[in-house]
């Protein structure tokens, strides 16, 4: 079931998703059709409920490109973005693990032609959580979400 479906009309620092309750919803899907309108790369983190501090969570990732394969690991929730004046996708999969971790894996497909990436992510939180209410996708540029940047959000409920 769709919860936000969001067509950015400016350039904006995050989008953010109140009302949440993964308590019932289970999981979230997150489709970011993605522009970064800036002249630089562009990195974007996922956050929940208040928690915007980066060093509460480690990501990973494995890029695929080519014949070539790197993986790498921070220590902040970095989810993907894109090199400057140019667009990437991703699906988000947002869940709350048995033991209160929020979890988010992400699938992102970025650049084009001979120069595409495939990303593999994973993010997990530091802290606990009893549920999230919150999620929020922030740029690490002011104004680094451009302007006709999509965004869909699914939850998924038990029946």
């Amino acid at each position: 079931e769709v919860l936000y479906d969001v067509t950015l009309e400016e350039d904006m620092d995050y989008v953010e998703f109140t009302g949440l309750d993964i308590n019932s919803d289970k999981a979230y899907v997150i489709f970011m059709m993605y522009r970064n309108p800036l002249a630089s790369n562009v990195d974007n983190v996922i956050y929940v409920n208040d928690d915007l501090n980066n060093a509460d969570y480690y990501s990973q990732y494995i890029l695929a490109t080519g014949t070539s394969v790197s993986a790498a690991q921070k220590n902040a929730p970095y989810i993907g973005g894109a090199n400057a004046n140019s667009s990437a996708t991703m699906v988000i999969f947002v869940m709350l693990d048995p033991n209160g971790y929020m979890r988010a894996s992400v699938i992102q497909n970025v650049l084009t032609g001979t120069s595409l990436h495939i990303i593999l992510r994973g993010v997990v939180s530091v802290n606990t959580f009893t549920n999230i209410t919150k999620i929020r996708i922030a740029s690490s540029i002011a104004g680094g979400i451009g302007a006709g940047s999509e965004f869909i959000l699914a939850r998924v409920k038990r029946a």
